[in-house]
C-alpha cells in the first residue's frame, strides 16, 4: 500500500505530456481502488506460437526448429521462453 501511494505522488508530479505505463501479473481488484482509478487496464494476450517462434529466430538467429518448440514449451510465457532459448545458445 505504501509503494502504491508513493508511486501516485509520483505521478502527481509528472510533467503534462508524459505517460506512465506498468505492468502486472497481480488481480488489479488486489490493487487499492484509489490506485486502480489511476489507470487505464489493458489485458494482454500471449503472442501465438507460431509468431513468436518468427520473433526469436529472426531476433537472435536462431533455428525455427528450435524456436518453435521453445515458443511451445513456453505456452505464452515469454520470460519463459526468452531463458530457455538463452539456455539453449549457450
Amino acid at each position: 500500500m505504501d509503494a502504491q501511494d508513493m508511486l501516485l505522488t509520483y505521478l502527481d508530479r509528472m510533467r503534462p505530456g508524459h505517460a506512465f505505463l506498468d505492468t502486472t501479473n497481480l488481480d488489479v481488484t488486489s490493487l487499492t481502488e484509489r490506485f486502480q482509478t489511476r489507470f487505464q487496464p489493458v489485458r494482454l494476450q500471449p503472442p501465438d506460437n507460431e509468431s513468436f517462434a518468427a520473433f526469436l529466430a529472426r531476433r537472435w538467429g536462431s533455428p525455427i526448429t528450435i524456436t518453435r518448440q521453445i515458443a511451445e514449451g513456453a505456452k505464452g510465457n515469454v520470460r519463459t521462453a526468452m531463458a530457455d532459448l538463452e539456455m539453449w545458445m549457450g
